[in-house]
């Protein structure tokens, strides 16, 4: 039954035992949708568990990297197997997982650590491999005055200061400036 006064349209529909059943159109598309819905429901779920075990893959792999020749400063356990945290203050000061976030160790709460979750690329950075030979000769940080800069100097834009790279991480200077990077002395 069409009807164009605005309600409901009926259809005959006949289904394969030959039994005349009469279905609404309105019915017909709100069960179209729940379809749909509920495909889009089991696709997510499907897509959320697939990371989850994507994830867990992640966390089981990182936990196998070992940083061969690194000795946990808390612990003392040797190689430090997961993720190494580096003090960026304190030389060879570096933490494994467990010991992080201790205080019962003989170290400064307040120096930030790096998380390091693989070695192999932390020893080819720049930081590493040149520190000793990027001395930035006649210039000091303004904030914590060492003298010469070792490692990578940031100048600020507007102010023309130059900063070290750990008083630079610790965001002293005014965070809305624009800084540039140099890691090559003068």
């Amino acid at each position: 039954m069409h009807n164009s006064s605005g309600r409901l349209n009926f259809d005959v529909v006949k289904p394969e035992n030959n039994y005349p059943s009469v279905v609404s159109q309105q019915n017909l598309f709100a069960t179209s949708a729940d379809i749909v819905q509920k495909r889009t429901h089991e696709a997510i779920k499907a897509a959320t568990e697939s990371n989850l075990e994507i994830t867990d893959k992640k966390q089981e792999i990182r936990s196998f990297i070992q940083h061969i020749n690194v000795t946990c400063d808390g612990c003392s356990k040797s190689p430090i197997i997961g993720d190494r945290h580096k003090c960026m203050f304190c030389p060879n000061i570096d933490f494994c997982q467990d010991c992080k976030s201790l205080t019962n160790h003989q170290h400064d709460s307040k120096h930030p650590l790096i998380c390091i979750r693989d070695s192999s690329l932390y020893t080819s950075s720049i930081y590493i491999q040149n520190m000793n030979k990027l001395i930035h000769f006649n210039t000091s940080c303004v904030y914590c005055s060492v003298s010469p800069i070792i490692g990578i100097r940031y100048q600020c834009i507007p102010c023309g200061i130059n900063l070290c790279e750990k008083c630079e991480f610790l965001c002293l200077h005014d965070v809305s400036h624009k800084r540039i990077k140099i890691i090559l002395p003068e």
